[in-house]
């Protein structure tokens, strides 16, 4: 590979992590967005190196949370049963990003009520401290 190359390569690189740093100054916290990204990939027993061997094309959605040391940060599922909130999300290098896309926002529940709180510290008091699953089920009873 020529130097003219790996300087082409070098160049659509930097426009390609502009592009991804433009796109996310424009969000805000809590956003919903659909990030298409290139994740890192191996391959092994292979007969030729073809971009099927060495790009992995990555799709995560969930509510942007923040740009942390290059890393965008989105948080796909969160609780906060006990006053404690807890996070499960991805951190995405941003030079990885391809695309955002800002979806419409469903009602993101920030408060949970009270009366939900005391029943589930009630559960936990009596699991005596392990790990419990809380589902509720909404189930609509025809009236005839």
């Amino acid at each position: 590979m020529s130097a003219v190359d790996l300087q082409k390569q070098k160049e659509q690189v930097l426009r390609s992590i502009d592009h991804a740093f433009t796109m996310i100054s424009s969000l805000r916290k809590d956003d919903l967005i659909v990030v298409e990204w290139n994740d890192a990939c191996g391959f092994r027993n292979i007969r030729r190196i073809t971009r099927a061997a060495y790009v992995t094309n990555a799709k995560n959605s969930g509510f942007y949370y923040g740009t942390y040391e290059g890393h965008m940060v989105i948080i796909s599922q969160f609780t906060d049963f006990t006053g404690n909130l807890t996070y499960e999300g991805n951190a995405i290098p941003v030079g990885c990003i391809a695309e955002i896309t800002v979806k419409p926002s469903p009602h993101k529940p920030h408060k949970v009520p009270k009366k939900v709180i005391k029943e589930v510290k009630k559960v936990i008091r009596q699991s005596q401290g392990l790990p419990v699953k809380i589902i509720t089920l909404y189930v609509k009873i025809p009236t005839s």
